[in-house]
């Protein structure tokens, strides 16, 4: 019973992520069938095209406008002007050109362009800051990925093979009277060990993908579970 509640937990968390109500019987996969691990040059890119940079990267824009902004309302407006001057008293006529520039003993937009830079220069910081705990993140779980993935080879190809001959003689040993009954528990004890510790490695490699992807907000690997649905 508390495993068929485990289950439907499960089916709940799925549908929710994906935004639906459950509305399948059953879900279908091969734990077995592991992603192929991503090229570590790959996440590197992706770290540049992951949503959380692109939002401090649109930040960036928006502070260095505010500021080009901010510079430009504090420039003196110039006005330039020509005409013509009748000189009566010569009979003459005369070429004036006029040039003014208001005078500015105390620029009060120095502040908000003070205020401006400092906060480009925080979003700067901030992206920059935002970049590298991106990198650890995804080299930290891509490196539990990659030694699951050691772990997985190691169980398969040496452990499980000793667990299940060890766990063949004791039962051939019990059977002849050389080995007592707990003797042979143990033994179906270690390879159960074993058995739970591949899945364990198992699900965490498909975990940690996921992680990848949430993280780069890009596929990385084929999906190889699919969902069966109610009619």
């Amino acid at each position: 019973q508390q495993l068929n509640g485990q289950r439907k937990l499960a089916y709940q968390q799925v549908a929710a992520s994906w935004g639906e109500e459950v509305d399948f019987a059953q879900l279908e996969g091969q734990l077995q069938q592991l992603p192929t691990l991503p090229e570590q040059d790959t996440l590197e890119q992706a770290i540049l095209h992951s949503p959380t940079f692109l939002q401090s990267h649109s930040l960036i824009r928006l502070r260095e406008a505010q500021l080009r902004l901010s510079e430009a309302k504090s420039r003196s407006d110039f006005s330039f002007g020509a005409g013509i001057r009748r000189l009566e008293g010569q009979n003459d006529n005369a070429l004036v050109f006029s040039f003014s520039m208001p005078l500015q003993l105390y620029d009060r937009n120095q502040g908000n362009i003070a205020a401006a830079h400092a906060e480009y220069e925080a979003g700067v910081l901030q992206q920059q800051l935002t970049q590298t705990e991106l990198r650890m993140a995804l080299l930290e779980i891509y490196q539990a990925m990659r030694n699951n993935h050691q772990q997985i080879d190691r169980l398969q190809k040496t452990l499980t093979p000793l667990t299940q001959e060890l766990l063949k003689q004791t039962e051939a040993g019990y059977q002849s009277g050389q080995y007592n009954v707990l003797q042979w528990i143990d033994a179906q004890r270690e390879a159960f060990t074993v058995e739970r510790d591949l899945i364990e490695a198992q699900t965490a490699v498909h975990t940690q993908l996921l992680e990848l992807e949430r993280l780069t907000g890009m596929p990385l690997s084929r999906s190889i579970f699919t969902a069966s649905y109610q009619e």
